[in-house]
């Protein structure tokens, strides 16, 4: 009897090492990904069935490919809540880390009441805090003040607490409009449960659509409990599902650190089936781009995704294919541009801003993440005597600086401030965007970023090689060099457009040919103000994988 007594007390000290000791660091990942697919019997997945009482907190992992790519940490009261995340990943085999924070309060009607947003994706976070104050919301950084025209909506845990206060039933429709911080934007999220729960899980499975401005920007599965617990949710990035589970504080915060990092530098490629001849030399360039698996994105217009701009035509063929014309803005004078009618394109013209002080005051703005008081930039920018030259030649001149200066060795950095660029010297296409965009405001020149396409063949490996002395030359006769039977690809790309006499052209410091090729597709620009990067990660975000790109040479 004895004998039998040691034995169950051996056993389980052996149970209880494994699960408190061997299971949250040892490699048994695939175990917690059997259990994933069946949620609701993980032992140590957390519910809590009164969230909205003083202190409900909750963990998740997340995934990517069965993969763990962070975790993130809820904190959920009935005027507070709080989320905080962690991805680690690598670019080009380098690790980068972004931690963010979203605070959300209430006041005592549910309606948004104050709120903060913190961005850790550089050397030193970003922080950027709201606040309502009778019709009007304000939004403040360490730089800036704004505001804007305030209507009572509940904050960005509305979906939650609409879930929990009142669980959705089988094949019931919800919608919820509430405002984001974490986006600086209204969304409206629409909401579709199944007709049944699921047998093996005992979870109902809802649908969400969410939409800005009209336009969807994320589809989303939740998985519910029948208290409304959201214990699962898949979120889908162009062609990519990110998956998020509840679990422990210790299992969420431990498997990180024993995974192999999934590489994320190739993640925004689109192939090309035929080649881009000489794409430095000429304009201009048409693409045909079609969206992918049209019958499963009904929802997404080709027009979501382009803009008309002096140097781009979107020309749309039906709803789910364009064909885009580009011209390439290296020239000596200021004021010529090929897109002659997109001034008179109704549709998603961006660019055409008249010469009006106030709307081209977000275009010279300081912030966090272009700092025009940093000292080191008021030296970089004095290389250039501003006063011999005209705007463009300016531009021309501050882009070339940048070109020569930045060492393109690094993807540390997620999104780096140009105060972080001016200490550390290295970057990637954010980097140079973000220094370049710093110094034409720093002259008065107003100046924004954009995001894209950028060819890149694969004799020069455009995106990925250093840059040397003699870059500008070297990239040319390597390009006209380009072997035909090897197409290249179309990568993700961040470059600049400077207003310049009444134009937005384009410049990109990580070439540093004097203004920017025709070898590229725009699909959106921002100003950073309020130092957010929201509108830039949208666009990216819908766009991976979803298209396919054809050079109509």
């Amino acid at each position: 009897m004895n004998r039998l007594f040691l034995f169950i007390l051996f056993f389980l000290a052996c149970v209880i090492f494994f699960i408190f000791v061997v299971y949250p660091f040892g490699d048994i990942s695939g175990l917690w990904l059997k259990f994933v697919s069946n949620v609701s019997d993980v032992p140590n997945i957390v519910v809590t069935d009164d969230l909205l009482r003083e202190g409900g907190e909750y963990w998740e992992i997340i995934t990517d490919d069965a993969k763990q790519i962070g975790f993130q940490r809820t904190i959920i009261r009935n005027k507070y809540f709080e989320r905080q995340s962690r991805l680690i990943a690598l670019r080009q085999g380098e690790r980068f880390d972004i931690a963010t924070t979203l605070v959300s309060e209430s006041d005592v009607d549910g309606f948004f009441a104050s709120g903060k947003t913190e961005l850790k994706a550089g050397l030193e976070p970003v922080e950027t805090n709201f606040r309502v104050e009778d019709d009007k919301l304000i939004i403040s950084t360490n730089k800036t003040n704004d505001s804007i025209a305030w209507n009572k909506l509940p904050g960005a845990n509305a979906v939650i607490i609409s879930l929990l206060q009142k669980p959705m039933q089988r094949a019931e429709k919800r919608k919820i409009k509430y405002f984001d911080p974490s986006q600086a934007k209204i969304i409206e999220t629409i909401l579709n449960a199944a007709e049944e729960f699921n047998s093996g899980e005992k979870l109902l499975e809802i649908k969400a659509a969410s939409y800005i401005d009209d336009k969807i920007v994320m589809d989303s599965v939740y998985k519910t409990d029948r208290n409304g617990n959201i214990i699962y949710t898949e979120t889908k990035f162009g062609d990519k599902i990110i998956r998020t589970a509840r679990t422990s504080k210790q299992h969420a915060t431990a498997i990180i650190t024993r995974n192999t990092l999934i590489e994320y530098g190739n993640v925004g490629e689109v192939i090309l089936s035929v080649p881009v001849k000489l794409p430095q030399k000429t304009s201009p360039l048409s693409f045909l781009v079609k969206i992918k698996n049209s019958a499963i994105n009904n929802s997404i217009l080709i027009t979501d995704w382009f803009v008309n701009t002096p140097f781009q035509k979107v020309e749309i063929a039906d709803s789910e294919s364009a064909i885009i014309t580009v011209w390439s803005s290296i020239d000596d004078d200021p004021t010529k541009y090929g897109n002659k009618s997109y001034e008179n394109i109704a549709i998603n013209v961006t660019n055409n801003i008249a010469n009006n002080a106030t709307q081209l005051n977000e275009y010279l703005a300081s912030g966090k993440l272009i700092d025009l008081d940093d000292p080191n930039l008021d030296k970089l920018a004095a290389l250039v005597d501003s006063d011999k030259l005209n705007d463009w030649q300016t531009a021309i001149a501050l882009e070339k600086l940048v070109s020569k200066r930045i060492r393109l060795d690094s993807f540390m950095f997620g999104f780096a401030s140009s105060s972080d660029v001016l200490r550390y010297w290295r970057g990637d296409c954010t980097e140079f965007a973000v220094l370049l965009a710093a110094l034409c405001r720093k002259k008065g020149i107003p100046a924004r970023i954009v995001v894209g396409l950028v060819y890149s063949n694969p004799k020069n490996k455009n995106i990925s090689q250093s840059q040397n002395q003699n870059k500008d030359q070297n990239q040319d006769q390597t390009q006209d060099q380009t072997n035909e039977s090897q197409y290249g690809k179309m990568v993700f790309h961040l470059w600049n457009e400077a207003y310049i006499d009444g134009i937005w052209r384009p410049l990109d410091a990580m070439y540093g040919l004097g203004g920017a090729d025709a070898a590229r597709i725009k699909l959106a620009d921002d100003s950073l103000k309020n130092d957010s990067i929201a509108a830039i990660c949208r666009s990216i975000f819908i766009t991976i994988g979803q298209i396919e790109i054809i050079p109509q040479q």
